[in-house]
């Protein structure tokens, strides 16, 4: 209970991060539109020589892709860009949080100017993941029982493993193997292990809670006071009102996925420079963070 107290006080900190540097907000929408420039990379196949483009047709052809399957050599394109978008976004992302850390200015160009400088680094991690996640999905499918249940815990040990992939990606200029990134990683993981895992469950815990008691407050309200108040125009307000409580949980959704990446930021910090982020407490560091007693460093900034 000690360590998850800690743990929740670091993400109220983390708050105050994002409150002092407010951009940070806009680099999910980077996400947002990988995630659409994705999707259209794989609507492409999908439309490609149909004689009309509707809803129904592309409705027809999805449905005959699930009962038939998706073309291979197309299904593999799709989930490695996927990877290489995300793996770029993240870089971005997290490099100007790295920077937020050190006391400077948030930039959207500069953060992409970052990872764009790192293409090399993104791509050899993002094939190395991308094909370690689909050979682990692959073998789920075709192996049951006692192996699907060992090929889960390596999908999650690789997970937790990898976690400080994209901080390492940023910090080691001049390295691009992808074995050495995930050696890296998995050694601060080491340093970090609970409140790493008290940290990510903390604020998804806390999300998830707060997104199911919004739906059902929002649900209630909108249904109570359209039949109290708004009889005439039930139709309408139930619109308006479901849609207002869907915004909220997608903001709500938002926050916690910006939280959980500065927190993990602040957390690569002090785990790998021994160095405490001015914005937080340095106490609250020590206790939470075991890192070895001569690696401990003070609350100066983190490096560029």
């Amino acid at each position: 209970m000690t360590r998850l107290r800690t743990s929740l006080q670091i993400i109220q900190q983390s708050l105050l991060v994002i409150g002092k540097h407010k951009k940070l907000l806009l680099f999910p929408l980077l996400h947002i539109a990988g995630g659409i420039v994705v999707v259209a990379f794989f609507l492409i196949p999908v439309i490609a020589g149909m004689p009309e483009f509707t809803m129904p047709t592309v409705l027809d052809r999805l449905k005959y892709y699930g009962e038939n399957g998706y073309p291979t050599a197309l299904f593999v394109a799709f989930y490695l860009v996927t990877m290489f978008v995300m793996t770029f976004m993240n870089v971005a992302f997290y490099s100007e949080i790295l920077r937020a850390f050190n006391g400077g200015r948030v930039s959207l160009t500069r953060g992409i100017a970052c990872a764009v400088s790192k293409l090399q680094a993104i791509v050899v991690w993002s094939l190395l993941s991308g094909i370690v996640g689909g050979l682990i999905r692959q073998l789920e499918e075709s192996i049951g029982g006692v192996g699907r249940w060992i090929l889960a815990f390596i999908g999650i040990s690789w997970s937790v493993a990898s976690v400080f992939a994209v901080p390492v990606i940023i910090r080691e200029e001049k390295q691009s193997n992808p074995a050495v990134f995930l050696k890296l990683s998995g050694s601060l993981v080491k340093k970090t292990w609970g409140e790493s895992v008290l940290g990510i469950v903390g604020i998804s815990a806390l999300s998830l809670v707060a997104i199911v008691g919004t739906s059902l407050i929002g649900t209630v309200l909108t249904i109570f006071t359209g039949i109290r108040f708004f009889e005439e125009y039930f139709g309408p307000y139930m619109v308006m009102g479901f849609t207002a409580t869907a915004l909220l949980c997608f903001a709500i959704a938002y926050l916690s996925a910006l939280l959980n990446d500065v927190y993990l930021c602040g957390l690569y910090i002090y785990a790998a420079e021994g160095v405490v982020p001015e914005e937080f407490d340095e106490d609250l560091f020590a206790r939470a963070w075991n890192v070895k007693a001569k690696d401990q460093g003070s609350s100066a900034k983190p490096r560029e």
